[in-house]
């Protein structure tokens, strides 16, 4: 039995498919895949060509050796999806040296449909979905080569086919995708360990803020019922920071509920913001709201009294909440006594310069609202920065702040700000969470991203509650009203981990305007497939179909059945539809036709001159009209190439002399 050769063609075909699949991933783990796909495949092309053999055990125990110690270096768990999704790519590679049989060459091309998925596990966007289309075609239409059976077929030829099975197969998915419910998954698959941390984590330190600005990720959008607020009062709160040591600022341990704590709001009588939100994941469980906020339409979220807002669990998931809000609602009129307690708590012996200026402040004005003012012209009036590259700070952070180094993010005038306020016995604490976002013009949405995190002050007062104040805009008030990318974009540091990010570029307005067209069409794929489920799904069967019934269901799949078997029917019969006859040979049948109608049909095979000889038989009183038309066919069919001007006026007498000939009726000559 001879050995099987792989065919050329199928060869070339997995190697430029492998390669296709393999580059997000590439670009994801370089040091792992890039150098074992280059050996893999050297090693794979020397073999076809004969120049080298199979390698031998001791090699691929190397290799496989090898690539575990990689992957043990390089990702932080072994049993991590990132881990699990380098094993699998490393045995697509390596299937690569042991192809010797059709079957084997089928196991490598199978694979390569698991590779599909998992890039689906570290992306769904609308990009990288049709990224991963493109690639379900290429895999096909390798295994289309790989049952050619090398026969002499064109590089297209696969290509071709697996886009004619992909048109085939539209009609269907759709209306599957349409028709049948979102299924829950059976088993949950962990997020990569790396993939979607918001940035803004449970405490702040000196200099936390400033590495996020280094990133333009999105952290989440949100879309409004009505208009978007201006976006000086796009506060996103997300995490209430109340204790502090001197240095790191950490939330105070609170007790959540399933009901918002509607009795500590006072509502002003203005009307509630209806918005929604997609949180994309983030390995937290606090959401990101506006001041004010309650659940309006799903019951799954937990409630604090420092007013904070979680999910049920880690937000591992892109996921989306209909929210209500009332930003001028008076929150926490009265204090609860431990959150007193925990407000006003500053570490002994820190920052003594700042606790003289403290009361240096107090002593020139008469209440807690004015020394509030006070601070904020201290901050406003005195040479203060607002930067991306404050200067480090030593034990006494707050005092080094104030005064010695006046430079600083948004987390320095924060934290300063609620010490000089707890040393005044006024409760204080720091919300850290993002301000501001993106307008999308196209869509009316909001794309809040990492460099618009943002760290602020709440200041509980008497009659009036916890209140927002803002440090930094006493400093940089083009931060609040203009937002972080027209505020920072001149500064060191500014999105350094997003070198191509279309932001850095924002003087060009056709790559901006591109931005926003991709964005708004992500945020549809979300809400119209990734999201398609449940009354979003009821919704749009009622608008179909107006009674949603088992029957209408059954006949709109069988309409669909039947669009997708006519569509391949007549793919089939329009590529073995016979040629379109010549304006002669049209002509000439409509003559037959006319005999044939009068008992003298022509023969399978009969030519023009015999046809004449038994029609002049048949019908000898109009022999002249027969051959006039038999002559002018013969001069059109079979002479050489005639004059166009001359062909025109022979064809049109043709035409009108086999229209007047009626057979069996005396000749008009």
């Amino acid at each position: 039995m001879s050995e099987y050769r792989i065919p050329r063609l199928a060869l070339e075909w997995l190697l430029l498919t492998q390669s296709f699949l393999l580059l997000p991933h590439m670009l994801r783990f370089p040091v792992l895949v890039i150098p074992v796909w280059l050996f893999c495949t050297f090693w794979r092309l020397r073999i076809h060509q004969g120049r080298w053999r199979y390698p031998p055990f001791w090699v691929k125990l190397v290799l496989v050796v090898s690539a575990f110690v990689l992957i043990k270096l390089t990702q932080q768990r072994m049993l991590s999806v990132e881990a699990t999704v380098c094993t699998l790519l490393l045995a697509a590679m390596f299937k690569l040296l042991e192809m010797k049989s059709r079957r084997d060459l089928l196991i490598s091309v199978y694979l390569a449909y698991f590779v599909i998925v998992t890039e689906l596990l570290f992306s769904q966007t609308l990009l990288s979905t049709l990224y991963m289309l493109a690639g379900v075609v290429m895999v096909t239409a390798t295994l289309i080569a790989v049952h050619s059976n090398g026969e002499a077929v064109q590089r297209s030829y696969p290509l071709a086919q697996s886009l004619r099975m992909l048109a085939f197969s539209l009609p269907m998915m759709a209306v599957i995708f349409i028709v049948f419910p979102r299924l829950g998954p059976l088993w949950l698959v962990p997020k990569p360990a790396g993939q979607g941390k918001t940035g803004v984590s449970g405490e702040m330190s000196p200099g936390q803020f400033t590495e996020l600005v280094k990133s333009d990720e999105l952290a989440f959008r949100v879309s409004f019922s009505g208009d978007i607020p201006p976006l000086s009062s796009l506060y996103w709160r997300g995490v209430v920071l109340t204790n502090f040591d001197g240095r790191t600022w950490r939330p105070l341990t609170e007790t959540y509920r399933d009901q918002p704590p509607l009795d500590d709001y006072q509502l002003t009588g203005q009307p509630p913001v209806a918005y929604h939100i997609i949180m994309e994941p983030s390995q937290r469980s606090w959401l990101f709201t506006l001041s004010g906020t309650v659940n309006s339409d799903e019951g799954n979220l937990l409630y604090a009294r420092d007013f904070t807002v979680k999910a049920p669990a880690v937000i591992d998931q892109r996921m989306n909440w209909s929210l209500q809000a009332y930003p001028d609602a008076n929150k926490g009129l009265e204090i609860y006594r431990y959150q007193r307690n925990a407000t006003l708590r500053l570490p002994d012996g820190y920052n003594p310069q700042t606790q003289q200026l403290a009361y240096n402040l107090y002593q020139q004005v008469d209440d807690d609202k004015a020394y509030i003012r006070k601070v904020l012209a201290f901050f406003r009036e005195q040479p203060f920065y607002y930067t991306l590259t404050p200067e480090a700070l030593g034990r006494d952070s707050v005092d080094d702040f104030l005064f010695r180094s006046r430079r600083g993010f948004c987390e320095h005038y924060a934290s300063a700000f609620v010490v000089l306020m707890r040393e005044m016995g006024i409760p204080a604490r720091v919300i850290a969470g993002y301000q501001g976002g993106d307008i999308n013009p196209y869509e009316k949405h909001v794309s809040v991203r990492q460099m618009d995190a943002h760290a602020w002050a709440e200041v509980w007062l008497k009659g009036e509650g916890w209140v927002r104040f803002d440090p930094t805009y006493a400093v940089a008030p083009e931060r609040i009203e203009q937002g972080s990318q027209q505020a920072l974009q001149q500064q060191e540091g500014f999105l350094d981990d997003a070198p191509f990010s279309p932001r850095r570029f924002s003087g060009l307005r056709w790559l901006r305007s591109l931005g926003y067209r991709y964005d708004q069409l992500n945020l549809l794929w979300h809400e119209w497939v990734l999201n398609y489920q449940g009354r979003q799904q009821q919704n749009l069967l009622q608008a179909l179909l107006g009674e949603v019934s088992v029957r209408r269901l059954v006949m709109l799949v069988g309409l669909a059945f039947v669009a997708s078997a006519l569509l391949v029917a007549g793919f089939f019969a329009w590529q073995y539809r016979l040629p379109a006859l010549p304006p002669v040979e049209k002509i000439y049948r409509r003559f037959t036709r006319k005999l044939a109608r009068r008992g003298l049909a022509k023969g399978e095979a009969e030519g023009p001159l015999h046809l004449r000889q038994r029609a002049v038989n048949r019908w000898p009183e109009q022999q002249a009209e027969i051959d006039t038309i038999i002559k002018y066919y013969l001069q059109l069919h079979y002479a050489r190439a005639l004059p166009a001007q001359r062909h025109r006026r022979l064809l049109k007498q043709f035409r009108h002399d086999v229209m007047q000939f009626k057979p069996g009726k005396k000749s008009s000559l």
